[in-house]
């Protein structure tokens, strides 16, 4: 199988399945992200991420890697040579910006069913799983929390 290489950035909303950690190690999609962000000299937040027509990277294979927006800090921030996700997080403290390329593979059909979830980082499923402990629902704008909340709830709910 050939490397995972980003081909091309869309919507947190898009068609594109997201990529399958059972088929690729987290280090290779990690590093192939980080360096299609490189490459473009990219900066955005985690909420843009989710967001954006061009937040999302697309991966030679016609997946796609979606994150909560604190996961994709963490990416942003080990892009930028930074330990600081926060200062990703939200919003930048620099001007963002975002791909201009347009897409160069379709969406992977094959893989349109492959139940591969969002990245998380241990914040947000701390957050998910005080927020099930303490009988609230989770109140949060974040996409992949959002998406991961009933299935932890199902797991772990009372």
């Amino acid at each position: 199988m050939d490397l995972l290489q980003v081909v091309g950035w869309t919507s947190y909303d898009s068609e594109y399945p997201t990529v399958d950690f059972h088929k690729h190690d987290q280090s290779e999609v990690m590093q192939a992200t980080i360096a299609g962000i490189l490459e473009e000299g990219l900066l955005f937040s985690g909420a843009t991420h989710q967001n954006s027509e061009k937040g999302v990277p697309v991966f030679n294979e016609g997946t796609c890697l979606r994150c909560s927006m604190r996961a994709w800090a963490n990416i942003m921030a080990a892009s930028h040579g930074s330990s600081e996700y926060m200062s990703y997080y939200m919003d930048c403290e620099d001007e963002e910006v975002l791909s201009e390329k347009d897409l160069a593979v379709l969406p992977n059909e094959e893989e349109k069913d492959n139940g591969a979830l969002p990245a998380l980082i241990g914040p947000d499923q701390q957050m998910i799983l005080e927020s099930i402990s303490m009988g609230f629902e989770l109140m949060t704008t974040d996409k992949a929390l959002l998406e991961m909340y009933p299935l932890y709830k199902h797991k772990f709910g009372k």
